[in-house]
């Protein structure tokens, strides 16, 4: 049996700079979160573009989060994350 453990992969530190960190402006950025070939997400475009809305539209317009309830993290021995993350936030009036 062989098991890819593909998060390492992203932070591979003969290919990024900096691996552990979270910059969006990362360039080429040639992570793996979405697959490779046959196997390429097809969802891929559609969080894409959900990211860069919410990255240019929705983020700016916070004034105030916090949490809302108890955080649930993902119990897995391939991946790591968050099953539920309960927030509040507050917006400032959009901008026409």
């Amino acid at each position: 049996h062989l098991a890819l453990f593909y998060p390492s992969a992203n932070r591979d530190e003969d290919v990024f700079e900096d691996p552990f960190e979270f910059r969006v402006d990362r360039h080429p950025n040639r992570h793996l979160a979405f697959g490779v070939g046959e196997h390429f997400c097809l969802g891929a475009h559609v969080a894409r573009l959900e990211m860069e809305f919410a990255y240019r539209y929705l983020l700016p317009r916070i004034e105030e989060i916090e949490l809302d309830g108890p955080v649930v993290r993902l119990h897995s021995a391939l991946v790591g994350g968050v099953k539920k993350l309960p927030i509040k936030y507050k917006l400032t009036d959009a901008r026409v």
